[in-house]
C-alpha cells in the first residue's frame, strides 16, 4: 500500500513511517510530496498524518480518563 505525506517532515511525522512499517504495513511505500500535491495524489494512497492525528486524539482521551479515574481511587 502507498502512504503519503508532505515533504520535509517535522518531528511529529518522522516516526510515522517506522510505525506504519513496523505495526501496520510492512510492505508500505512512503511517498513525500509537496504540500499542494498531497490532496491530488492521495487518491491512490493513504494520507498517514490523518490516521495518526485520530490515534493521538484517542490516546489523549484515554490518558485523561486514566488520570481522572486514578484520582478517584486514591
Amino acid at each position: 500500500m502507498k502512504w503519503i505525506t508532505r515533504e520535509r517532515p517535522k518531528i511529529d511525522r518522522i516516526a510515522c513511517p517506522w510505525l506504519i512499517k513496523r505495526f501496520i504495513d510492512k510492505d508500505a511505500e512512503i511517498i513525500y510530496v509537496p504540500f499542494n500535491e498531497v490532496k491530488t495524489k492521495a487518491s491512490n494512497s493513504v494520507p498517514f498524518r490523518l490516521i495518526f492525528r485520530k490515534l493521538s486524539i484517542h490516546i489523549t482521551e484515554l490518558a485523561a480518563h486514566l488520570i481522572t479515574s486514578s484520582k478517584n481511587t486514591v
